[in-house]
């Protein structure tokens, strides 16, 4: 075989190589941000609710709510790399202790003075989790 036919194999196969990591890497990074795109979606409603500040946060934070955070968090889970699942489990723990601290309580309707404390809190802390579901 001449070297250049040698040359032309060697640069198909590296070509090759280099094509298929770059798809691979293409589809885990598209895959990783639809998982985030879901995982944020299952949030949208306990935020508008927040904001909107008409409902206590024992109200918007129920067990309804957690039961959807906490399916979107186990889907989304596997595509956290190993450094990123310690910092996202600190915040999902933060989160989980945050809710728990409302669970059983009778908030008074119309509290507002509860609501202007706890509705920033309660947003900073479902702030904080999704922001390890934001694009990269």
């Amino acid at each position: 075989m001449s070297e250049s036919v040698i040359a032309a194999l060697v640069g198909a196969i590296v070509g090759g190589v280099i094509a298929y990591s770059s798809a691979l890497c293409m589809y885990r990074r598209s895959a990783v941000s639809q998982a985030a795109a879901k995982f944020r979606s299952q949030f949208i409603d306990e935020i508008l609710l927040l904001e909107k500040g008409s409902l206590d946060v024992p109200r918007v934070l129920t067990d309804e709510a957690y039961t959807k955070h906490l399916k979107a968090k186990i889907e989304f889970e596997p595509y956290l790399g190993t450094g990123e699942l310690k910092s996202f489990f600190e915040a999902w723990n933060r989160y989980f202790e945050y809710r728990a601290f409302f669970t059983g309580q009778n908030v008074a309707p119309g509290s507002i003075d509860v609501r202007k404390k706890e509705i920033p809190k309660a947003l900073a802390v479902i702030q904080d989790l999704l922001f390890h579901a934001q694009h990269k």
